[in-house]
């Protein structure tokens, strides 16, 4: 797991753009406000520098392109990798050989936790958000988002799953979340695991199998 900060000075934002093929300076550009365009930049800076890394090969040298149900990968490699980010942080996972998911959301006030529950959870995930006290529920809603954002992105299967077609067990004296999910038979079972990417953000992690253990680490720009 690396995390980054997205915020960089001028003289940084140019090295890093150069990092990136025409095709991502292009996206940067489409922002319409400069600050959403150079927290582009730096976050796929920072994917090309990373995978780059542990590649042992140039950051341009990165081929990335999209599975079929829309999950971006590498071309040929059997490193997997996924990536998220929100407000000046963003997270990025890696394994080998097995999928893996990782959502990222920064704190924000809510204005009816349990009324967003209703609208996208499973009907047991929004019970147990009800008997929450109240003052935990904004916390609670914010971990069971991200816990099955990352699960969905792991699949890779995107709008096609459905967040309420499955439920996660985020209830906080769990170490290990538990998944309740409509795999088929002999699928290969998925781990999840909060995270806490520092102050003011909660984060997801989804990992395809057992038998893994995390390390962490920071890149700077």
């Amino acid at each position: 797991m690396w995390r980054a900060s997205l915020e960089a000075g001028p003289e940084t934002l140019a090295r890093l753009r150069a990092l990136l093929t025409d095709d991502e300076r292009g996206r940067a550009d489409r922002f319409a406000f400069e600050r959403g365009r150079d927290r582009f930049t730096v976050a796929r800076a920072f994917l090309r520098d990373v995978l780059a890394r542990h590649l042992g090969i140039l950051a341009d040298r990165v081929r990335l392109g999209i599975q079929p149900a829309g999950k971006p990968m590498l071309e040929g490699e059997h490193l997997r990798f996924n990536l998220s980010h929100s407000g000046d942080l963003a997270l990025l996972a890696l394994t080998l050989d097995r999928e893996i998911g990782v959502d990222l959301e920064a704190h924000r006030p809510l204005r009816d936790a349990c009324l967003l529950a209703e609208r996208y959870f499973a009907p047991g995930e929004v019970a147990t958000l009800r008997s929450l006290p109240a003052s935990e529920r904004e916390a609670a809603f914010l971990r069971c988002w991200t816990l099955k954002e990352a699960y969905v992105k792991g699949v890779g299967g995107g709008l096609s799953i459905p967040l309420d077609g499955f439920e996660v067990d985020y209830t906080p004296v769990r170490d290990e979340p538990a998944l309740r999910a409509l795999d088929p038979p002999g699928a290969t079972p998925w781990t999840l695991r909060t995270l806490d990417p520092g102050p003011g953000y909660v984060g997801a992690l989804a990992v395809q199998g057992s038998g893994w253990r995390l390390e962490r680490f920071d890149w700077s720009a």
